[in-house]
């Protein structure tokens, strides 16, 4: 390994990290000297131990095992680590847990993180969902140096990234992933070459994002939300922990997750007689019916069943007697 090489040492778990990492390691010019991520944990109904997704890149990747660091709690062990690796530059992307100022400011360089909005806007553990839920046409990606507070670090460059219509959490996850791969190699050399200015953050147009804003219990709807609304919980809350609601079927209550909703302004108000809480079929497609109009249902499950386009729910003739609880 050439001495000259800028040895940095990674920090990231979940989905958003994986696909950064994976565009790290192609890079000739840096030494990955470790790999910080969260312990595997049982998962699934049989809680079978699961590596994240970061574990499972790395895994696939043949990377050394003796450079792979899963601490519990990053407090207890970062030490260790920072002996181990003697890293120039911590990098951190979606790690899942908070660093000790003293980690931060150990390398020569510092600590960077890659934050998935542009900040100020949506400091926290779920800026994507938060995008979504609020009806935001753009986002983007921060490098910032990392400080104690809260992703309050001056930022070294930001990247707008629009959103679509259709773009769910998972998506526009992807896509700002791989924007702050391409821009990875300019950010990192421009700052270890002196050629980036830090910009301090303007804390009085900070907007949150907590990991509190997303649960099973955020994800539950009723009919007094609007279609857009409702197209947007749907969006942000994909793919986990999916939008759902109660329904009365042939007098049972059944739970019903919505996986993909679309609204249609040409047909927003067909049926307009339907109740508010009705499920009911028009020209072979599926609609909620919501206090201000409807909104069509494109991919769901039914307790008790698959999930499942809307399309084969067409034929189930009991829909028609199915509403919201």
């Amino acid at each position: 390994m050439s001495q000259n090489k800028l040895k940095i040492l990674f920090f990231g778990s979940g989905t958003f990290a994986a696909p950064i990492l994976r565009k790290l390691l192609t890079i000739d010019n840096y030494d990955i000297c470790g790999v910080v991520t969260q312990p595997d944990r049982p998962s699934g109904r049989r809680k079978e131990m699961t590596a994240v997704p970061v574990k499972k890149l790395l895994d696939e990747n043949g990377f050394a095992s003796e450079k792979i660091f899963q601490p519990d709690k990053i407090k207890d062990e970062y030490v260790q680590i920072l002996n181990k690796a003697k890293p120039d530059l911590i990098l951190v992307a979606d790690y899942g847990q908070i660093l000790p100022e003293s980690l931060l400011d150990f390398p020569q360089y510092k600590s960077i993180n890659i934050h998935a909005s542009l900040l100020p806007k949506w400091r926290g553990a779920v800026p994507i969902n938060a995008a979504i839920l609020a009806g935001e046409r753009t986002t983007g990606i921060t490098f910032m140096r990392m400080t104690a507070g809260l992703d309050e670090g001056p930022m070294l460059s930001r990247r707008e990234v629009p959103i679509s219509e259709q773009d769910n959490r998972a998506t526009l996850e992807l896509s700002l992933a791989q924007q702050a791969g391409d821009m990875l190699a300019d950010v990192i050399d421009g700052w270890v070459n002196g050629l980036l200015v830090e910009q301090p953050q303007d804390n009085s147009l900070a907007t949150y994002a907590p990991a509190s804003l997303i649960s099973k219990d955020k994800a539950k709807f009723s009919v007094d939300v609007t279609p857009e609304e409702l197209q947007r919980l749907v969006r942000g809350m994909y793919p986990w922990p999916v939008a759902w609601c109660n329904i009365s079927l042939e007098g049972k209550q059944k739970r019903l997750k919505v996986y993909r909703a679309d609204i249609d302004k040409d047909l927003n108000n067909a049926d307009s007689s339907e109740k508010p809480g009705n499920i009911f079929k028009n020209s072979g497609r599926l609609f909620l019916r919501l206090n201000e109009g409807n909104i069509e249902l494109l991919e769901l499950q039914l307790e008790g069943l698959k999930r499942m386009q809307a399309s084969s729910y067409l034929y189930l003739s009991s829909l028609e007697e199915t509403y919201i609880l």
